[in-house]
This record gives structure tokens, sequence and C-alpha cells, in this order.
């Protein structure tokens, strides 16, 4: 592999964590404050995690209960239509989580069921 391929694939391995972490911010539902107070947020959580080490096993729990009870209220879904839909459909299916499987030309992924 050479070199410049070799630094693209350590910059993708370097952000995707990034990203994640991003996520979970969004996910939290703080990606409304300033860099500042998530910075500030972050310090005082560091802070706290050194001077309480068993707080991470609060948190973990914390953190595990909620995705578990994510992931139970989701159903696997998979969409095909008989012809490609407009950007305006695609756009859509994409904000609902769905990713494109181009090998079986299908709509595929985990949405929030739906309670009658």
């Amino acid at each position: 592999m050479d070199e410049v391929n070799l630094k693209i694939k350590e910059r993708k391995m370097r952000t995707r964590p990034l990203i994640e972490m991003g996520g979970l911010v969004a996910k939290a539902n703080l990606d409304h404050l300033s860099a500042n107070t998530l910075f500030g947020a972050i310090v005082s959580l560091k802070e706290t995690l050194t001077q309480h080490p068993n707080v991470q096993d609060h948190w973990t729990t914390i953190g595990k209960d909620i995705f578990d009870k994510e992931q139970q209220n989701k159903a696997a879904v998979i969409l095909k239509f008989a012809s490609e839909p407009d950007e305006n459909t695609k756009r859509h299916i994409r904000l609902h989580g769905l990713k494109w499987n181009s090998f079986r030309q299908e709509w595929c992924g985990m949405l929030r069921t739906l309670r009658p």
C-alpha cells in the first residue's frame, strides 16, 4: 500500500470514532450546546471520573440500559421499489437511517416499531 493510501486509511480510522462521539452528543440531545459548554462538561466528567473511579460502572450501566431499550423497540425493515424512487423519497428514507444495499438492490435497516 503506498503512503498516500496509508495516510487516507489512518485518517478514516481516526475520523470514525470522532463521528461516533458526535453522534452520542446528538443522541443525548446535547447537540444544541456550544463547543465551550460541551468541552467544559467533558472536562468535568474527567474530573469526576478521576475523583470517583467507580462512577464509570454506573455510567456504563445507564448507557447500556438505554441502548438495550432502543434495540428492543426496533425491527428490521427492508424496502424494495418496482422503480427507482425520486431523490426526495431517497432523502426521506436515509433520514430514517436506512441504507442502500447495492448488491441486493434494496433499502434496509432498523426502525423503531410503531405502537397502535
